[in-house]
């Protein structure tokens, strides 16, 4: 993105301290180790850092300017842009939602406690088969990475599907007013971020927030197979549209896309999809991966497709191509007849749930020892103990031979495992000790099995992914 530095100013809210009015500047970066001559830095202020300490650094290596606190203070070069505003995130904020002003393209934004991301891939590839398709990258999902997203959308993009996460009140709200949707997708409300949304009743106040932006004139496309998504869909007032596993229209949508005759296997699974609209559609659509949830995703991703003028079809066709993502359900096999499933970046209880039961499946197709690799579900407040407990419950109906398992509430997983705890859970202070006991299963012999992994993110399962995948351990058994 080009803009001077006065327009810069006007649209933020800032003040030129210093530079000329005129000023062109070429790019955005809140990373000063990723800046490129001619960007403007956003000097962004997190819990383990502060871009204010890097300004300096940011104009040697090219930068032409920087957006700062209003008391920021530092000796720069006459020439070098300086604009202050009184908060530098809100600033790259309203920067991006100029920028969606002048789009052209669509854009489609996805929330939701579980299913974001792979319901982000499976849309962004139905959707390339008739349009110039961007999508968010990585966790580029919160008040950062959706702006900076939106500020790189090459001029002749025809769809933007952009992901919008929150764990604290107002973000999905502020994200909404960023991105400006055209369609608002929520895939499900559940137990997620209680920490920072309280209870169940707050995450359901937070993802509608999504509908509020889009008005009248936009599409809401909801799992209908979640009550309280059905309660909000029917009191919104502008188009809608349904997906889910549940067989029937929904009142007061355009169509409600559903599936049945679910059928899997090590490959992937084959369902029949149906579009109840003004006609039916029937397709047979098949999918790499297991599990209830992708089915949900791809008829979500069908739905919105359907809207945009994608044929069953071709969506049927767009999605032989998914792939579950490392981290997020990806299946892989590491060694001779071992096999991973990698669900290791991060955990509530609904997707904790989810992965079980795929691990479940998988394990009545997969010969050999059962090992469950679980990591603490965090930011749950209150419901933390109580998730747990009920975690080690369902445990009890899930197939493994032995769990592994690190985090704050071992005390209440036992509780709910009840006799199974003292025969198979294993309990551990660290990601060391998880990776000697693996070490050690492999050094005795294990050559058949299935490992699952799954935790929150900052428990970091997915380090233990990474060192599965690099072999160094079959190598020296």
């Amino acid at each position: 993105m080009k803009i001077r530095l006065k327009e810069l100013a006007e649209v933020i809210g800032g003040e030129v301290r210093q530079g000329k009015p005129g000023l062109m500047l070429n790019g955005v970066s809140t990373d000063s180790r990723a800046v490129s001559r001619g960007n403007v830095f956003f000097a962004l202020k997190g819990e383990r850092f502060d871009g204010h300490q890097f300004v300096k650094d940011v104009e040697q290596k090219g930068a032409f300017a920087a957006v700062v606190r209003r008391d920021f203070s530092c000796k720069l070069s006459r020439d070098f842009g300086l604009v202050s505003v009184s908060d530098p995130l809100y600033a790259l904020g309203e920067l991006a939602r100029f920028k969606r002003a002048g789009m052209k393209a669509k854009v489609i934004g996805i929330t939701g406690s579980v299913g974001k991301t792979t319901t982000k891939e499976m849309v962004s590839l139905v959707l390339s088969e008739k349009f110039k398709t961007v999508k968010s990258e990585g966790n580029f999902n919160n008040l950062i990475g959706v702006p900076l997203t939106i500020l790189k959308i090459p001029v002749d993009t025809e769809v933007a599907v952009l992901e919008l996460a929150s764990n604290q009140r107002g973000e999905i709200a502020r994200l909404s007013e960023i991105a400006q949707p055209d369609i608002g997708v929520i895939t499900r409300i559940s137990e997620a971020h209680l920490m920072g949304l309280k209870d169940l009743d707050g995450v359901e106040r937070e993802k509608r927030a999504l509908m509020g932006a889009l008005g009248t004139g936009g599409i809401f496309v909801f799992n209908s197979g979640d009550p309280r998504l059905c309660r909000l869909a029917m009191g919104f007032a502008g188009r809608k549209a349904g997906f889910g596993l549940r067989g029937e229209r929904l009142r007061g949508a355009e169509i409600t896309v559903v599936a049945g005759k679910i059928k899997g296997g090590i490959q992937g699974q084959k369902f029949l999809v149906r579009v109840l609209g003004k006609k039916e559609e029937r397709s047979l659509v098949e999918i790499c991966g297991l599990g209830e949830h992708l089915v949900e995703d791809a008829l979500c991703a069908i739905a919105v497709g359907r809207i945009l003028g994608v044929s069953l079809k071709q969506s049927g066709e767009r999605l032989k191509c998914f792939k579950p993502m490392p981290g997020r359900g990806s299946l892989e096999n590491i060694w001779k007849g071992v096999w991973l499933l990698d669900e290791s970046y991060n955990a509530n209880p609904e997707s904790m749930r989810q992965a079980l039961k795929v691990f479940s499946e998988y394990s009545r197709m997969i010969s050999g020892k059962k090992i469950l690799v679980l990591g603490e579900m965090l930011e749950l407040g209150e419901s933390g103990a109580k998730s747990h407990q009920e975690l080690g419950e369902f445990l009890q109906d899930i197939p493994f031979d032995e769990l592994f398992y690190t985090g704050s509430f071992e005390k209440e997983l036992a509780l709910g495992l009840g006799k199974y705890a003292g025969k198979k859970l294993r309990m551990c202070k660290s990601l060391e000790q998880i990776e000697e006991a693996l070490k050690l299963e492999f050094c005795e012999g294990l050559e058949q099995g299935l490992i699952l992994l799954k935790g929150s993110h900052g428990i970091g399962l997915w380090n233990l992914a990474r060192a599965l995948r690099e072999r160094s351990w079959f190598r020296r058994s």
